[in-house]
């Protein structure tokens, strides 16, 4: 992405004030510090989330590159805020479904080997991908049910 790309609203106070203001998205809901909008143009559902919520911003520049089934598409990086306090954001492809810590409390919190371990081999396949993709593995450091999402 280069500069031009950047979209900047000197009048927005939080994220969801921006994306409000701006022809490109539509918010649909705030979920913690991460935004669920439409982007008008494609209709497609996005997340936009604070770049500082990475461990470490080499990953959305890796993540950009890669095209797997189980992980969001990096669509774009913005700036948003007030003018005095811009701060990067990602745009990342929504991924439909839900969490495996969601599907789990449905199942009461217990499920059979034959329902979990296709679950598990899911997860392992994305995650060895994730490892085979470049000479430095990424690492996902926050691997727990709730961001397993399950299409």
């Amino acid at each position: 992405m280069n500069d031009t790309d950047r979209s900047v609203s000197p009048f927005a106070d939080t994220l969801a004030d921006f994306v409000a203001g701006s022809s490109k998205f539509k918010p649909i809901r705030e979920m913690g510090s991460t935004l669920l909008a439409v982007h008008t143009g494609t209709g497609v559902q996005v997340i936009i989330r604070p770049v500082s919520r990475f461990q470490d911003e080499r990953v959305i520049r890796h993540l950009a590159q890669l095209r797997h089934p189980a992980l969001p598409r990096v669509m774009d990086e913005i700036l948003a805020g007030p003018q005095e306090s811009l701060e990067p954001y990602v745009i990342l492809e929504y991924l439909e479904g839900e969490t495996f810590a969601e599907w789990l409390n449905k199942a009461g919190g217990r499920l059979l080997p034959d329902q979990l371990l296709p679950l598990l081999a899911e997860a392992a396949r994305a995650l060895a991908f994730l490892h085979d993709q470049n000479d430095l593995p990424l690492l996902h450091l926050d691997l727990k049910p709730a961001n397993i999402y399950l299409r």
